[in-house]
């Protein structure tokens, strides 16, 4: 394994740490110092298994420790990628079934709120992906139907999309909805939506798919169509 630092320059790694162990102990010595109202943790393809394990690890620390660390606020998934079959390094589990599993702890032990984002057919893949179905089905989940701009024999770029469409978004309010469900009236989700607006949104079972905003890149224009999942 190798890392790159912040001038860009690439070194071997040589310890006895995962990726993931390295990355807790990042966070844990960055959590001691912040002060910021909110964390958010954001992860893509693979990296969203990174980010679901270091919340993972938050938690497994927060419960054995009487230090305990700030728990991220959002845990935000833009196109997760999980792979078909158990690995054995997960003891023949599989890694979408773990980031579930991960899940379920966060949901019952913190306020944290999860968001997921599809913006290409990457994890419908034959026989390499796991389409992860459960887990859509727990958190606040977007399809990004807005990537027309993008030819759909380019799903490499339409998934590359999902992380500039969601740190682009925070320039612009929430999205508009076309539909409400009968009780709650819910916003459009994106990184501008309010913490409650999205915790609102998975109580309320429901599902987003932008279906207005696919001629142009930028999220300013984007509409959600809100269903029931």
């Amino acid at each position: 394994m190798s890392w790159k630092n912040n001038q860009e320059v690439s070194a071997p790694f040589n310890g006895n740490k995962s990726a993931s162990e390295l990355f807790f102990d990042a966070y844990q010595g960055f959590s001691t110092k912040q002060n910021n109202r909110e964390i958010r943790l954001a992860g893509h393809s693979l990296g969203s298994q990174m980010a679901s394990s270091l919340m993972g690890q938050i938690l497994d620390h927060n419960a054995a420790s009487k230090q305990k660390l700030h728990i991220p606020e959002r845990l935000i998934l833009l196109d997760p990628f999980f792979s078909a079959n158990g690995k054995e390094y997960l003891q023949d589990a599989w890694t979408g079934e773990r980031v579930r599993d991960i899940v379920d702890r966060i949901q019952t032990r913190t306020s944290t709120s999860i968001e997921a984002y599809r913006s290409s057919a990457v994890g419908f893949a034959p026989v390499a992906a796991d389409q992860n179905r459960p887990l859509t089905e727990k958190v606040a989940f977007i399809e990004l139907n807005s990537t027309g701009f993008l030819s759909q024999l380019d799903q490499a770029a339409k998934h590359n999309y999902a992380p500039l469409h969601y740190f682009w978004s925070i320039d612009f309010p929430p999205p508009g909805t076309m539909e409400e469900d009968g009780a709650t009236k819910v916003l459009g989700i994106s990184a501008s939506t309010p913490l409650k607006d999205i915790q609102t949104f998975i109580q309320s079972g429901l599902r987003a798919r932008v279906v207005h905003g696919g001629d142009s890149a930028s999220p300013r224009d984007d509409i959600h169509e809100v269903r029931a999942q």
